[in-house]
């Protein structure tokens, strides 16, 4: 199924339904959207307020051509790791979860 687009016609909107058999009936147009589910080399969702949901076991990428999400938050968790506030530094501890943040981050994107 490459390059398939399912809308989801929204309840209580108006929905044209064009009849092709006796038994058998295809949505050919309606007024509002409920939900829009696009496969096209992987599967993602765009729901009706435009958040997209990554479904298929792939890693993300979302960027722009100045910079990624990936690479703000790589560069984020790489200052906190090192931060001082004063003169107090994190615990390891708080750097050891700070690394697994990272290690999550960077499993999700792949970019």
């Amino acid at each position: 199924m490459k390059n398939t687009v399912v809308m989801l016609p929204k309840i209580g909107s108006y929905v044209v339904a064009a009849q092709i058999s006796r038994s058998d009936a295809w949505v050919a147009m309606f007024d509002e959207v409920d939900d829009i589910t696009t496969m096209n080399h992987g599967n993602y969702r765009v729901d009706n307020g435009g958040n997209i949901e990554l479904i298929a076991g792939e890693k993300a990428v979302l960027k722009n051509a100045q910079t990624s999400v990936k690479d703000i938050l790589n560069d984020l968790l790489a200052e906190l790791k090192t931060a001082t506030m004063g003169p107090y530094n994190f615990t390891p501890a708080v750097v050891l979860k700070l690394e697994e943040i990272n290690l999550k981050v960077n499993q999700l994107f792949k970019e």
